[in-house]
């Protein structure tokens, strides 16, 4: 299955959901929702995006030695590409205008999967003290909570093993090449050379460092959490902000499925709705308020790519 077959395939799965979701509910109710979100909030929220990006450039600023406006506009282009492209096709662009800064491939891996790392920290920590401030945790949720456990101690366990262990990993790489007789291809050696690199450039991190960049990304998902709080209590509805987390964190969570499609339409929607569907909202409500959320968050993130492709003509 090629990859043009396969974005046409999330295409049209998108299409569907969304279908079938707005078959549910009135599509002028769904219109009208719109027209709650008063500009002010609007223009609000959008600050707390950009502050989101703005803690992105921070995580990268402290191990790259990059002007911090070139490192910003490299975060916006990033995640325009990261959201609007289906199977997160969009991390590949980190790389390559990483690349373009002349960074080392194997410092720009080592980097994303730290980051990546200290995002799933952050989203599940926030996510647990969500749920813990609850009164009452839906049934729905908790064979998601159990998953989630399990995920948090894997990712600790991955965190610690390659800083510790980088090393046995490789020469169990190293093994299974000589075992299987792939050493001697120069594209193999290349690639252990890769781990090599990307190991040491995993360890000259401090401890210092891996403190300050879970701060910041702790703030980073604070700010997108409550930017969508912002929009969400708009729409005539009282809703507690640890709800908002939840969902916000389910559909997160929900974007590495394969069957995420173009900017994530349909199934941020259903996840979304699900998720309040648990919590006893009216179907009215939690599919309209997907799809209000959604469209301000694409509006967001489409105007920060912006800026990040004008200030690289800027610069041209």
């Amino acid at each position: 299955m090629n990859k043009a077959f396969k974005i046409l395939l999330f295409f049209i799965v998108s299409l569907a959901l969304v279908w079938f979701l707005l078959s549910l509910v009135s599509f002028s109710d769904v219109v009208n929702s719109f027209s709650l979100v008063s500009f002010k909030i609007i223009v609000l929220a959008f600050v707390f995006y950009i502050l989101a990006n703005v803690f992105r450039m921070l995580r990268f600023n402290l191990l790259l030695k990059i002007p911090k406006w070139k490192l910003f506009g490299i975060v916006n282009r990033h995640n325009f590409f990261n959201n609007l492209l289906p199977m997160r096709l969009g991390e590949l662009s980190l790389f390559y205008y990483l690349r373009k800064s002349r960074v080392e491939m194997s410092s720009a891996v080592s980097y994303f999967m730290l980051f990546r790392i200290f995002d799933m920290f952050s989203i599940i920590l926030i996510f647990f003290f969500a749920l813990l401030s609850l009164d009452v945790v839906p049934d729905s949720l908790s064979g998601v909570v159990y998953v989630l456990f399990w995920v948090f101690g894997l990712f600790i366990l991955m965190f610690f093993s390659f800083r510790y262990f980088g090393k046995g990993y490789i020469y169990m790489v190293k093994l299974f090449g000589e075992v299987f007789g792939a050493s001697r291809s120069k594209a193999f050696r290349k690639f252990v050379d890769f781990l090599y690199r990307a190991f040491f450039a995993f360890r000259k991190i401090s401890y210092g460092q891996y403190f300050y960049l879970l701060f910041v990304s702790l703030l980073l998902w604070g700010c997108l959490h409550f930017a969508n709080y912002l929009i969400i209590r708009e729409l005539d509805m009282a809703i507690a902000l640890p709800v908002i987390i939840i969902a916000s964190s389910m559909t997160i969570f929900t974007n590495v499925l394969p069957i995420h499609g173009i900017a994530g339409f349909g199934t941020m929607e259903s996840i979304w709705a699900l998720v309040l569907f648990g919590f006893g909202f009216a179907k009215e409500f939690a599919i309209s308020s997907a799809f209000v959320l959604h469209v301000f968050q694409v509006l967001f993130f489409v105007l920060l790519g912006i800026v990040g492709f004008l200030s690289v003509k800027r610069k041209n």
